[in-house]
Protein backbone atom coordinates (compact mmCIF):
# COMPACT_ATOMS: atom_id res chain seq x y z
CA UNK A 1 0.00 0.00 0.00
CA UNK A 2 1.37 3.39 -1.01
CA UNK A 3 0.91 6.34 1.32
CA UNK A 4 0.86 9.88 -0.01
CA UNK A 5 1.39 13.17 1.75
CA UNK A 6 -1.89 14.97 2.31
CA UNK A 7 -1.94 18.16 0.19
CA UNK A 8 -1.91 21.52 1.94
CA UNK A 9 -5.32 22.33 3.36
CA UNK A 10 -6.31 25.98 3.66
CA UNK A 11 -9.87 25.79 4.98
CA UNK A 12 -9.49 22.91 7.41
CA UNK A 13 -8.14 24.54 10.57
CA UNK A 14 -10.08 25.34 13.70
CA UNK A 15 -12.88 23.68 15.56
CA UNK A 16 -14.71 20.83 13.92
CA UNK A 17 -18.45 20.26 13.90
CA UNK A 18 -20.16 16.92 13.48
CA UNK A 19 -22.51 16.88 10.49
CA UNK A 20 -24.53 14.24 8.76
CA UNK A 21 -25.45 13.97 5.10
CA UNK A 22 -26.36 11.31 2.58
CA UNK A 23 -24.06 10.19 -0.21
CA UNK A 24 -24.88 8.05 -3.20
CA UNK A 25 -23.71 4.49 -2.59
CA UNK A 26 -21.43 4.50 -5.63
CA UNK A 27 -19.69 7.67 -4.40
CA UNK A 28 -19.34 6.24 -0.90
CA UNK A 29 -17.83 3.03 -2.29
CA UNK A 30 -15.24 4.99 -4.27
CA UNK A 31 -14.37 7.16 -1.26
CA UNK A 32 -13.85 4.04 0.85
CA UNK A 33 -11.72 2.47 -1.89
CA UNK A 34 -9.48 5.54 -2.28
CA UNK A 35 -9.11 6.07 1.47
CA UNK A 36 -8.04 2.44 1.86
CA UNK A 37 -5.59 2.70 -1.05
CA UNK A 38 -4.06 5.88 0.38
CA UNK A 39 -4.09 4.71 3.98
CA UNK A 40 -6.07 7.77 5.05
CA UNK A 41 -9.15 7.88 7.26
CA UNK A 42 -12.16 8.54 5.04
CA UNK A 43 -12.89 11.75 6.95
CA UNK A 44 -9.43 13.10 6.06
CA UNK A 45 -10.00 12.23 2.41
CA UNK A 46 -13.35 14.02 2.29
CA UNK A 47 -11.99 17.08 4.13
CA UNK A 48 -8.99 17.24 1.79
CA UNK A 49 -11.09 16.89 -1.36
CA UNK A 50 -13.51 19.60 -0.24
CA UNK A 51 -10.64 21.87 0.78
CA UNK A 52 -8.89 21.36 -2.57
CA UNK A 53 -12.12 22.12 -4.41
CA UNK A 54 -12.58 25.37 -2.48
CA UNK A 55 -8.99 26.38 -3.25
CA UNK A 56 -9.56 25.65 -6.96
CA UNK A 57 -12.84 27.56 -6.88
CA UNK A 58 -11.13 30.63 -5.38
CA UNK A 59 -8.47 30.57 -8.13
CA UNK A 60 -11.23 30.51 -10.78
CA UNK A 61 -12.47 33.89 -9.51
CA UNK A 62 -9.16 35.62 -10.25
Amino acid sequence: MTKFNIPKRVYSDGDKKLISFRLPESLLEELKKVSTERGWPMTDLVITVLDQYLQWNEKQKD
